[in-house]
């Protein structure tokens, strides 16, 4: 959703949602369109050694600033070209990124990338990337909230379900939202 978003306020050939553990050094990626991701899946295995490398991730690791940049912010045409992302991303067309952080921290760097053919981002894309930035993070950090209370309500149903002891639970108004196996029987037992 993020990419789509983006990506309409942002023209590019091709956006990614890419999230990389410093520690195991695994990146996990989504695509928009999605019909990049079998590109860029077969291209993934030529930068990933080197992501520490990239000019911007580079620039991130160095100072913890996530704002958005471009890849010509930090290197020219030549230099960039001589790099394992830009031979990686060549036969794709690609020439200039434009980067953002949603987190940086010692374990994990989660970023957008857009991508376009030319080096033609403008500041006004910087801008827009920037206002998009905070919203992104905050609907980034309320998704990984969200994953984390689902799994602990599926370990809290577990536990109830395991338990020897019949729980019920009950609204307000007394009419049962959820009652365990053991409850049920004990209840069909007696009454």
């Amino acid at each position: 959703v993020m990419l789509e978003a983006v990506s309409a306020l942002i023209p590019n050939v091709f956006a990614t949602y890419n999230q990389i553990n410093l520690r195991s050094g695994t990146l996990t990626a989504a695509y928009f369109p999605e019909e990049w991701k079998p590109r860029m899946e077969a291209i993934m295995p030529l930068m990933e050694p080197h992501v520490q490398t990239h000019p911007v991730y580079r620039h991130v690791f160095d100072s913890g600033d996530g704002r958005p940049r471009f890849v010509s912010d930090f290197v020219g045409e030549k230099e960039w070209r001589r790099t394992p992302f830009a031979r990686a991303l060549a036969p794709l067309g690609v020439e200039e990124c434009l980067i953002f952080c949603l987190q940086t921290s010692r374990q994990e760097l989660i970023f957008i990338a857009l991508n376009r053919a030319l080096r033609t981002f403008t500041e006004r894309d910087r801008k827009v990337a920037e206002v998009l930035r905070p919203h992104f993070m905050a609907a980034n950090e309320n998704a990984v909230a969200f994953t984390e209370v689902q799994a602990l309500a599926l370990l809290s149903a577990h536990a109830v379900e395991q338990t020897p002891h019949g729980i019920v639970l009950i609204d307000g108004e007394g009419q049962v939202i959820h009652m365990s196996p053991y409850a049920c029987e004990v209840l069909d037992r007696h009454f």
